[in-house]
């Protein structure tokens, strides 16, 4: 298990550079979790952000009846169970959506550095680990190296 909290208040710390480092931080604490816990999780860094993908699909949907696009049951079923709201709460601006996070997908007894140390130390591990989801999860394309003639010259997915 990930266990880099130095490395998580630094990047905190410094400035807007860093807050990259930080969301990279925290992508690889939840897929590092979310594979612990059984599920199928990927890390997906670039220059402006870092994203964890949950699950990979062989299709992404197919049209009805009425020529409308509809998601495969697969896809809706994980946007359901990750993304959305938990809670609305009041704030000065109205009924504000809070999104789920790691700790409501993944049962905290599963990542052991949350029941050891104080009071105090237990609850910033919390904090740490309260990664949140997106309120509005999307599918997102990745090209496979095996059917794709665009990376066969590449080092991608290749050891």
């Amino acid at each position: 298990m990930l266990n880099n909290s130095r490395a998580a208040q630094n990047a905190s710390a410094n400035g807007a550079s860093d807050q990259l480092e930080f969301a990279a931080f925290q992508a690889n604490l939840a897929a590092e979790v979310l594979r612990n816990a059984g599920f199928e999780a990927y890390e997906f860094h670039d220059r402006n952000s870092s994203i964890v993908t949950i699950g990979s699909f062989d299709s992404l949907g197919s049209e009805n009846e009425a020529g409308q696009f509809v998601y495969s049951p697969e896809i809706l079923k994980a946007a359901q169970e990750f993304g959305g709201a938990k809670e609305t709460r009041n704030s000065q601006y109205g009924p504000v959506p809070v999104p789920k996070n790691l700790l409501d997908i993944v049962n905290y007894r599963k990542i052991p550095e949350l029941l050891s140390g104080t009071e105090a130390e237990k609850l910033a591990k919390v904090k740490q680990y309260s990664v949140p989801f997106d309120l509005e999860p999307k599918p997102m394309a990745i090209p496979r190296l095996e059917t794709s003639k665009l990376y066969i010259n590449s080092l991608l997915g290749k050891n």
